[in-house]
């Protein structure tokens, strides 16, 4: 348990405070989690994107973040907003003058007739000045959030219906190139980074983002499986994933506190006064080498069905 574990490494050196052993504890612990390949760091999720949304019309002001739905458009928005896919997950484009309007996230809804976007609308219209009605527009979802916080990357992303494997390793300079205005849209292929989260009030602000290309403008289920870097030490309460001794993260957590009692020695103590921090660390050190190398051989039955390649053999899998 972390309150154990924190506990326990404040009585290995004088002076550390509570605080201090609990950053200790928790930096040990990233390094375990650094080195990637732990079992507990392979996931798997599901998620669904839902068709496009384009029932009556809108009004729009050119500067406005604000989207104003008519009777047939707000009626919609009520009942199409669900677990899995809040409006205020999804995009919003209007052609107005253009034809091709740029993208907008969509951040709050006020429940009625009301739509707030991430930025002004800047997409041209043909009243420039003052709210113009009747706009005809879009509402779906090319943009998904990674399933958790510390997510690093996908295995694979898979189309249910369509029996197919999503690219997730694509480059978006050649989807640029190919479809910049992202007015292609079919099932998507590719699933492609897109920064981090900056939406305001967004329950996954700082997570990772991702675009479906093409464009879905019909409802898609997809089972994926991820890496992620696995939970962090949070509540006093909370404990280390299956197959991860305490031991191990603590002597780790033991260097580098032995590390910083060394470097901060008063230098006018005699030769040979006080504690040999070095000594400690050595011997904190070759116990972490020796309880991580057990904990890898122990972990790699767990992990070697997502990392082995399979083959078919005649008579059987």
């Amino acid at each position: 348990m972390f309150a154990d574990m924190y506990n326990e490494l404040q009585g290995n050196v004088s002076g550390v405070d509570q605080a201090y052993a609990r950053t200790l504890i928790q930096e040990a612990w990233e390094d375990v989690r650094r080195l990637g390949g732990w079992s507990f760091q392979f996931g798997e999720t599901g998620f669904t994107v839902p068709g496009a949304l384009s029932t009556g019309t809108v009004t729009l002001q050119f500067g406005s973040p604000t989207v104003i739905g008519d009777a047939l458009a707000t009626a919609a928005w009520a009942t199409t907003s669900q677990f899995g896919s809040l409006i205020t997950q999804r995009q919003f484009r209007s052609g107005g003058v253009s034809g091709a309007g740029t993208m907008y996230d969509i951040i709050a809804f006020d429940g009625a007739s009301t739509l707030t976007l991430n930025r002004p609308f800047t997409d041209p219209l043909t009243v420039m000045t003052a709210p113009d009605p009747v706009q005809k527009y879009m509402i779906y979802q090319p943009y998904i959030a990674a399933p958790v916080k510390g997510f690093r990357r996908w295995l694979s992303v898979f189309d249910i219906a369509n029996s197919g494997w999503l690219f997730t390793r694509g480059d978006r300079r050649e989807v640029g190139l190919d479809d910049p205005q992202r007015q292609i849209f079919s099932n998507p292929s590719a699933l492609l980074a897109l920064g981090t989260d900056t939406r305001l009030n967004s329950s996954t602000a700082g997570w990772q983002r991702y675009e479906l290309w093409p464009g879905p403008q019909n409802r898609y289920l997809y089972q994926a499986w991820y890496l992620w870097s696995g939970p962090d030490l949070v509540l006093p309460t909370d404990t280390l994933p299956y197959g991860i001794p305490e031991s191990m993260v603590k002597a780790r957590a033991r260097y580098r506190c032995y590390e910083q009692a060394e470097a901060n020695k008063d230098a006018a103590n005699p030769r040979g006064a006080g504690a040999d921090y070095r000594f400690l660390m050595g011997a904190a050190d070759k116990q972490y080498g020796a309880e991580l190398k057990q904990a890898r051989l122990e972990d790699r039955d767990r992990i070697d069905i997502f990392n082995s390649p399979l083959h078919r053999f005649k008579g059987g899998p």
